[in-house]
C-alpha cells in the first residue's frame, strides 16, 4: 500500500501495522483525506500516524485555510482534517464554509488541534465538525485517535458524536 501525498514525497505504508475494524477500509478502497495544516512538523507527525494504519490513502495537504477552501472547489474528499490556528482562513471559519456548502454534506471534517481550548472544541462541534481531534506528543498516540476517526463508517452515515464523545485524545 502506498500513502500518496500532493506534492511531497511518498510514504509506503509498512505490512505489520494495526488493522482498522471498518468493511469499506477492508475492501482496499483508497481513502481521499485532506488535511490543512500550516505546521510541517505537525504534516510529518500526522503521516506517520498514518503510515501506522492498515489503509490505503491519498494525502492531499494545504498550508492555510484559503488553499483549503480553493482546494475544494475541485476535489471531494473523504474526510478533511483542519488545523484550528492557520494563517489566512482560520480552522473555525473553513468548518463554518465547508458546511454551507450542501456537497460536503457527508464529507466528515476533522478537526486537529492542539488547542485544548473549551471555547475552541464548543465552537467546532456547534459549527459542524464531526470530531476535535487533540495533537498527540507521539506518532502512536496520534495514530489511535487517527484508528477512532477512521473506524466512523465514512461516507455512509455523518456520524456527529455526542459532545462527551467529540473530543479525541487526551486533554492534560
Amino acid at each position: 500500500m502506498r500513502l500518496c501525498l500532493s506534492g511531497l514525497e511518498d510514504l509506503h505504508l509498512n505490512d505489520n501495522t494495526s488493522h482498522i475494524e471498518n468493511a469499506d477500509l477492508k475492501k482496499n478502497r483508497v481513502i481521499n483525506v485532506v488535511l490543512a495544516e500550516d505546521d510541517n512538523d505537525d504534516v510529518l507527525i500526522f503521516k506517520l500516524a498514518l503510515n501506522e494504519l492498515e489503509i490505503a490513502v491519498n494525502l492531499s495537504h494545504v498550508d492555510n485555510g484559503d488553499k483549503l477552501l480553493a482546494l475544494l472547489k475541485e476535489l471531494l474528499p473523504d474526510v478533511i482534517f483542519i488545523d484550528v490556528e492557520m494563517p489566512c482562513t482560520d480552522g473555525i471559519s473553513c468548518v463554518i464554509q465547508i458546511r454551507k456548502n450542501k456537497d460536503f454534506d457527508n464529507v466528515p471534517v476533522i478537526i486537529i488541534s492542539g488547542h485544548e481550548n473549551q471555547k475552541y472544541i464548543d465552537e467546532t462541534f456547534s459549527e459542524g465538525a464531526n470530531y476535535y481531534v487533540i495533537k498527540a506528543s507521539s506518532v502512536k498516540q496520534l495514530s489511535e485517535s487517527l484508528k477512532t476517526v477512521f473506524s466512523t463508517n465514512l461516507g455512509k452515515l455523518m456520524y456527529y458524536p455526542p459532545k462527551q464523545d467529540f473530543v479525541i485524545g487526551d486533554i492534560a
